[in-house]
């Protein structure tokens, strides 16, 4: 006679009529090292496609999947704007601004404002006292740089000898605690 069916193993699934437990395959989603056998989801960050012994595949770069025993590649969400993270990632925290952007891992990245560099992730740095302007967007000290300083010209002096001299007057204003001479006399000819 024939005998009781017997289910397959936890994670596995075989066709109708299957006569031999090692009929018995890992779904999409779960994997093992062989068939007949039970499989185990497949981790975040993973997914297999189809059924049958295989690893998962990890979800690419710039994604991330908090998916148990994902079936599809479509399980892998692409990360926010202006973020990347490793291949494999099984959440959105994993998700990094990308430098010349700064804010909180899995949340929206913003640009880096003018007088800041921000290298990536949740971090921001202001530019040195020496060197305090860049542009927004930078993302390294070494995009930080003088500030450009307008000058004007102005007519308007002698120096002891009675000569004409232009004086150069800087629009540039000092910060608190520091001061500068406004005009410096440039002659013009013996």
């Amino acid at each position: 006679g024939a005998g009781a069916c017997s289910s397959c193993p936890a994670g596995t699934s075989s066709g109708a009529g299957c006569v031999s437990l090692l009929a018995c395959a890992c779904a999409a989603g779960f994997t093992s090292g062989s068939d007949g056998v039970a499989c185990w989801a497949c981790e975040a960050g993973t997914y297999k496609a189809m059924s049958g012994i295989g690893k998962c595949v990890a979800c690419w770069s710039d994604t991330y999947s908090s998916s148990l025993g994902a079936s599809s590649p479509s399980s892998c969400r692409a990360c926010p704007a202006n973020s990347s993270s490793p291949s494999e990632s099984a959440s959105e925290a994993a998700c990094s601004c990308v430098p010349g952007t700064y804010g909180v891992s899995g949340e929206v990245c913003r640009t880096c404002p003018a007088g800041l560099y921000c290298p990536g992730g949740s971090v921001s740095s202001v530019c040195p006292a020496l060197v305090p302007d860049s542009p927004a967007g930078s993302s390294s000290l070494a995009d930080c740089r003088p500030q450009e300083r307008s000058t004007t010209t102005t007519p308007t002096a002698t120096d002891e000898g009675g000569r004409a001299a232009d004086m150069l007057c800087s629009t540039e204003t000092c910060t608190a605690g520091y001061y500068r001479a406004a005009c410096t006399a440039l002659l013009q000819g013996p």
